[in-house]
């Protein structure tokens, strides 16, 4: 080959390399506005479902309706994505959220199955040692019961512990390491096994993007909670038309609690 050859071979290839580097670019750049924007999206349904969801009532008991709050995280949904004028759209937008968690003080409750008509599930923070059966709470608040006199005391762990007698209550390294063993395999366990039913679903839709459990940041996840909160698993959204890749997040927004005013 001669050398004039050579370089327009090489030429070639260079100017080959450089489109697929600008594509690339683009592409990345086009991603990452996409995801900004869908992060605002989200955000902002989060916010809306959990605007009105909690009050005090004048006996300082919490009310709740976290139904309502699926719901209306939907609508929200549906109207950030442009979806609110297509029913098919809007029913296709909840094949990309497989759960939606509340997290509360002593309980998880979950509501998935949204392509199915929708389940709803809770689960407690709770463990037996020996003869005892140990609810936790995300504080250090615990309620303990005798399985064999049938006994049971509430309260702070630490005072707990002192009349109960139990290993785990008296030692604090020991119970934190057991209650956020707790916390945390309420919610995998759970998750596990409603990723796997949402696969099911969304194949029937003809959506081959895998559902599976995100990935967790820092074990402690749950301890900045100090209201009730709802945790949105949302996955295997399209970035555009380049199949650049999938828009996955698990957002957190918590309540605002309001006190209920009084009727006259």
């Amino acid at each position: 080959m001669r050398p004039a050859s050579f370089g327009i071979v090489f030429s070639m290839l260079f100017l080959s390399l450089l489109v697929i580097s600008d594509y690339q670019t683009a592409a990345l750049q086009e991603t990452g506005l996409q995801r900004l924007m869908y992060n605002n999206c989200l955000d902002s349904a989060i916010e809306d479902a959990m605007t009105d969801m909690v009050e005090v009532d004048e006996g300082r008991r919490l009310r709740m309706n976290k139904q309502k709050a699926v719901e209306d995280f939907f609508t929200a949904l549906s109207v950030n994505f442009g979806a609110m004028e297509n029913p098919q759209k809007r029913e296709l937008l909840k094949a990309y959220v497989p759960v939606i968690a509340f997290i509360e003080k002593n309980k998880i409750t979950f509501f998935y199955g949204f392509l199915d008509g929708g389940k709803t599930e809770e689960t407690f923070f709770q463990i037996e040692k020996g003869d005892y059966r140990i609810w936790f709470t995300l504080t250090d608040y615990v309620f303990v019961e005798n399985k064999k006199s049938g006994e049971s005391l509430e309260g702070d762990f630490h005072d707990v512990g002192k009349i109960f007698t139990v290993p785990v209550l008296l030692e604090e390294d020991w119970f934190y390491e057991e209650q956020k063993k707790a916390v945390r395999a309420a919610f995998i366990e759970n998750m596990e096994k409603i990723m796997e039913e949402h696969n099911e679903a969304a194949r029937k839709l003809g959506i081959r993007y895998h559902f599976s459990l995100p990935v967790i940041k820092g074990e402690e996840w749950y301890r900045g909670i100090d209201n009730i909160s709802m945790l949105v698993c949302f996955q295997g959204y399209p970035y555009g038309s380049r199949s650049v890749g999938y828009y996955n997040r698990m957002a957190i927004g918590g309540a605002e609690i309001k006190k209920r005013e009084r009727r006259r």
